[in-house]
């Protein structure tokens, strides 16, 4: 409350304007230029000041004593001091809010690195997809190769062994032997099995090998198939763990803002609070300040009677 709205109260509860601008002068002097906190204080203050140089003079007008014109001032300066301490709990803002991190700072870099974690696992998993198909396509070769070998050496051990029979019944025949018969017939049967024989075994060791080398492609084959499906597998992950980090973005951001709004809220109802606390206190010093000046004004009317 300014002083020329205290000079105004007093005014309007029948005290002349000097006695009123003097009870004013007292507020001012304890305080009630700083309450208002604002440039109209200097201007409540110069007006207050020069309403207080008539101070003497309006308390003889108005019959009141040097102690009941304090009486006054101090009932004037307790509502102002009383206003003041409620504007400025009202234009006291409320703690500034904790944010989270949210935004591009947020998630540019954590984004950035994801992706770089999920390319790298992808190239991996792509490189052992190259190296187990490679391998895949080597031992198909390799396998096909060791038939084909297996059967050309047991073919040669064949053709070897009938050359070799043709020579034996050519010089047992020079030596008048008869391979059809007897012992040398069963010599040539020998030898014609063994031939046989080495060239089953020939093929048997190449399939064996050629074996080995299917089997080895058909791992190599399941190896690039597992390694296919982890690589889409990291593509998978990756694109998740980008989307939680957008949510938690989002969520940052939602929170922060509920924060804002909630201290924009608290900052509103204590301007609110303060506003109506200064209200009542206004109320309250005005009625103080009736009652004070009707208390004086009896007093100095019964001494009045009393004296006549």
């Amino acid at each position: 409350m300014c002083p020329v709205t205290m000079a105004a109260i007093g005014t309007a509860l029948g005290v002349s304007a000097a006695g009123a601008g003097a009870a004013a002068g007292g507020a001012v002097a304890i305080g009630g230029a700083t309450a208002l906190g604002s440039a109209a204080a200097g201007t409540a203050a110069v007006a207050a000041g020069a309403t207080a140089a008539t101070a003497t003079a309006g308390a003889a007008a108005a019959g009141l004593s040097t102690l009941q014109i304090i009486g006054l001032g101090l009932t004037l300066a307790s509502t102002a001091a009383g206003v003041y301490s409620a504007f400025s709990q009202a234009s006291a803002p409320a703690p500034t809010p904790q944010l989270l991190a949210a935004g591009p700072a947020f998630t540019d870099p954590q984004v950035a690195q994801a992706q770089a974690i999920t390319a790298n696992n992808i190239a991996q998993a792509n490189a052992v997809v190259e190296s187990e198909e490679l391998a895949m396509s080597e031992e198909i070769e390799r396998a096909a190769a060791l038939r084909k070998q297996g059967q050309e050496e047991s073919d040669q051990r064949k053709l070897s062994a009938r050359q070799e029979l043709s020579e034996t019944k050519a010089r047992a025949a020079a030596a008048g032997v008869d391979v059809t018969t007897g012992s040398a017939l069963d010599l040539l049967d020998d030898g014609e099995f063994l031939a046989e024989n080495d060239a089953y075994t020939i093929r048997t060791n190449a399939e064996e090998q050629a074996d080995v080398a299917r089997r080895n492609a058909r791992l190599s084959g399941i190896n690039a198939k597992a390694a296919a499906t982890s690589a889409g597998n990291f593509k998978i992950a990756g694109d998740a763990e980008v989307a939680s980090i957008h949510n938690q973005n989002y969520a940052n951001e939602v929170t922060n803002l509920n924060r804002i709004q909630s201290t924009q809220s608290l900052n509103s109802q204590r301007r609110r609070t303060g506003l109506f606390n200064a209200g009542g206190t206004l109320l309250t010093g005005a009625s103080r300040l009736a009652s004070t000046w009707s208390a004086y004004r009896t007093a100095n009317l019964r001494g009045a009677g009393a004296v006549t």
